[in-house]
């Protein structure tokens, strides 16, 4: 083969090479601006979250902040305890008063919401929330209408939500 023939199998394959990079690097940058994934998140739909807002109910009732299935930090960290602590906090002041519990009423998707409703939480880029339509039931007294706000994030895993904070909402 001769050098100039050697010059152009080179040149070719330089060429070829460089736009497998640049088709590559094209992939890489449409799935990175979700140009190509508009939504890699599952959706949230109304029977997932009543499907949650009955086992946020059942384990409130329980009165131990413990017991109810948030999303918790369970990075290596030293946050770690921090974080926890403030997500146990967050679940206290929800809890129904003592001798009370609460029954689902109703649940209403409240869309889009900021992740700075869970400060524990570095990182997540969107939230979306929905509120619990609660009647609130304690001895010797009327059922009192309260609703709590459940503030999901992107759990890291396959595109699903997980519940991480729940917020009083005014009556």
């Amino acid at each position: 083969m001769s050098v100039l023939g050697r010059r152009r199998k080179l040149t070719a394959i330089a060429v070829a090479f460089t736009l497998i990079c640049i088709g590559g690097g094209a992939l890489w940058y449409l799935y990175a601006t979700e140009i190509v994934n508009p939504h890699p998140m599952k959706t949230y739909t109304p029977d997932v979250q009543e499907k949650a807002a009955k086992g946020i109910v059942a384990r409130l009732n329980t009165h131990n902040p413990d017991n109810v299935e948030l999303m918790r930090n369970h990075s290596g960290d030293l946050d770690r305890e921090a974080d926890n602590a403030q997500i146990a906090k967050n679940i206290a002041a929800v809890l129904p008063p003592p001798g009370c519990e609460y029954t689902l009423v109703g649940i209403e998707d409240k869309g889009e919401q900021t992740p700075a409703a869970v400060p524990w939480f570095s990182g997540p880029s969107q939230a979306r929330g929905f509120d619990m339509k609660l009647q609130q039931i304690c001895p010797g007294k009327g059922p009192t209408p309260r609703t709590i706000r459940v503030i999901a994030i992107p759990s890291g895993m396959g595109g699903y939500w997980a519940e991480a904070a729940l917020i009083e909402q005014p009556q």
